[in-house]
């Protein structure tokens, strides 16, 4: 993965984190620096990310680059389909 120098986050975003998914910035964040993490790039723009918080939680990251920043566009709790792919070695 590329150097993170900052994240960009939107309110909408956070908020919705927050209320939809009872999520922080600072805990999706940490993700990012916890490995091991798996990432896929989608056909635009946007990567996966799938890895787990500071507390083991299991999160699943929308995300795109804005030069070395990140933008957040969604994170959520793994699925069980998820998590069997995180997982798998």
């Amino acid at each position: 993965m590329r150097r993170i120098e900052a994240f960009l986050w939107e309110d909408w975003v956070v908020d919705k984190l927050g209320w939809k998914h009872g999520l922080t910035s600072e805990e999706v964040e940490e993700v990012f620096f916890n490995p091991p993490y798996k990432l896929r790039r989608t056909k635009g723009e946007k990567y996966l990310l799938y890895g787990r918080s500071n507390d083991g939680r299991y999160l699943f990251i929308v995300f795109v680059w804005v030069d070395h920043q990140v933008k957040v566009i969604s994170a959520r709790d793994m699925v069980k389909s998820e998590r069997q792919f995180y997982t798998r070695k």
